[in-house]
Order: C-alpha cells, then sequence, then structure tokens
C-alpha cells in the first residue's frame, strides 16, 4: 500500500475510494458485466456492507479480501461468531521490533537494517504509525464482526525511538513486545485499536518473528483459531490463491 501520508489524509476526508466504489456496484448491479477492482481503501470504506450482499444484490459476485490483510480467514469463520480478532499484521514493524529485541539494536538502526534489506518502503510512516496495521484490523472487523467505525475512528498508537523503554519494561520479565491490532466487543459496540503491546511465552505471538504475521480469532463456539503468514510477494499470492480455492470450493 504505497500511499503518502496526505494522500491517505485527502481519502479519508473526501471519500473518494467509496464514491469510485458506489459507482462501480451500481454497474454491477445493472448487469452491464463490468468487474469489481477492490483496492484496501474500498474495502476500508465498504468491507462490511459487500460481505452482506454476498452472493445476493451482486448478482453471485463473491467477495474475498485475504490479500488485504495479508492472513487467510479461517474456514468456516463466518458461520460462527467472532468475538475477538488480534493480530500481528505488519511486516515492516514487526521486522523492527524483532531487530531490537534479539539484536539490542536501537529503533533508528532497526529502522536502517528494515530499509537496507528491502523490507520497509521508502517512506514507512504508514507503517510505523500503525496505518497499516489499523486498515488491516478495520477490515477484519467490519467483516467479521460488524464494525461500523471508519478509519479515522481506530484508536492508534505506532512504534518509534519511545518504544525502546516499552521493551526494557519487557525484558526485566523475559517478555517481548508486538505491534497488535485488535477489534473487541465493548459495551454494545465492536472496538477497534492498535498499539505496541507487551506479551508472554504462552502468547501465540511470541514467536511470529522477523516479516512474519499472524491472528488469532477467538468465535463463540471453535474458540481461537490461529493462523499465520508471512510477507512478501509470494506470501501474498498465496492467500490471495486460498481465497480463490475458497470460491471453487463453495
Amino acid at each position: 500500500m504505497a500511499v503518502q501520508s496526505g494522500a491517505l489524509a485527502s481519502e479519508l476526508a473526501n471519500g473518494a475510494p467509496g464514491c469510485r466504489f458506489e459507482r462501480m456496484l451500481t454497474t454491477k448491479k445493472t448487469g452491464m458485466g463490468m468487474g469489481l477492482i477492490i483496492s484496501r481503501s474500498i474495502v476500508e470504506a465498504h468491507g462490511g456492507r459487500i460481505c452482506a450482499e454476498n452472493n445476493s444484490s451482486l448478482g453471485g459476485a463473491r467477495f474475498c479480501f485475504s490479500g488485504t490483510t495479508g492472513v487467510s480467514v479461517p474456514q468456516g469463520i463466518e458461520d460462527d461468531r467472532v468475538l475477538e480478532i488480534r493480530g500481528v499484521l505488519n511486516g515492516t514493524t514487526n521486522y523492527i521490533l524483532t531487530e531490537m529485541q534479539q539484536h539490542s539494536r536501537s529503533f533508528r538502526e532497526a529502522l536502517e537494517e528494515a530499509e537496507t534489506q528491502g523490507i520497509a518502503e521508502p517512506d514507512p510512516t504508514l507503517d510505523l504509525e500503525g496505518w497499516d496495521t489499523a486498515s488491516k484490523i478495520l477490515i477484519l472487523a467490519q467483516a467479521l464482526m460488524g464494525a461500523s467505525c471508519r478509519l479515522s475512528e481506530v484508536s492508534r498508537i505506532g512504534i518509534g525511538p519511545e518504544t525502546e523503554s516499552l521493551i526494557r519494561v519487557a525484558q526485566k520479565t523475559n517478555r517481548i513486545v508486538r505491534l497488535i491490532g485488535r477489534a473487541r466487543i465493548w459495551q454494545g459496540r465492536v472496538r477497534v485499536s492498535v498499539a505496541p503491546k507487551i506479551v508472554s511465552g504462552d502468547s501465540p505471538f511470541y514467536s511470529i518473528e522477523g516479516s512474519s504475521k499472524a491472528a488469532v480469532f477467538r468465535t463463540k463456539n471453535h474458540g481461537e483459531i490461529i493462523t499465520t503468514a508471512r510477507s512478501g510477494r509470494d506470501a501474498i499470492s498465496r492467500t490471495i490463491f486460498d481465497d480463490i480455492e475458497k470460491i471453487v470450493r463453495d
């Protein structure tokens, strides 16, 4: 998602992705045969409604979104009630945090290493400030939990030099820090947040190192379901192929 911070702020303000989607959706409904081109910004704006209209007013079209979130949605979870979603969803920040904790690097040193390895984008602002994680957890929350909030309403704390002090606190008790997106039901609403969190050895995120990603889906009937993924083109291609396989099976 190579979007500059200013461009993101503009899209949040003017709703352009949503307007483009409305035109494409109207064309699809009128039977003119135009396909839908779904970007992450469109999914953020309309993901919940698209999922609700799957196989009904979309003329039988199927909508899948694993490529936008980086992790595959567990099979059959749509038939369950999702109570909470937590995830390490951004490979760049997880790589930086791993470097800081495993190799005692400062934030600046870890960021430079990520840039040298081609993991961090030329402008990593959206990753470091938590926008990318916020987008992904919001998409999952809209699609699986019926969240109605917008990206601008997500409580968001990213990582930076100040994260070094949190890491020092965690290391005193043999714990680590991960940037975690979370969607949960609180006071009757789905609340979505992003923040660096201290996790212990029994957490499923403890062993998620480097640019790897993972998500935990807590459901009413099946308990916790964990999915993992890696970053990069091959990994994203795998998640998209998983969606295609799902459509074929169904």
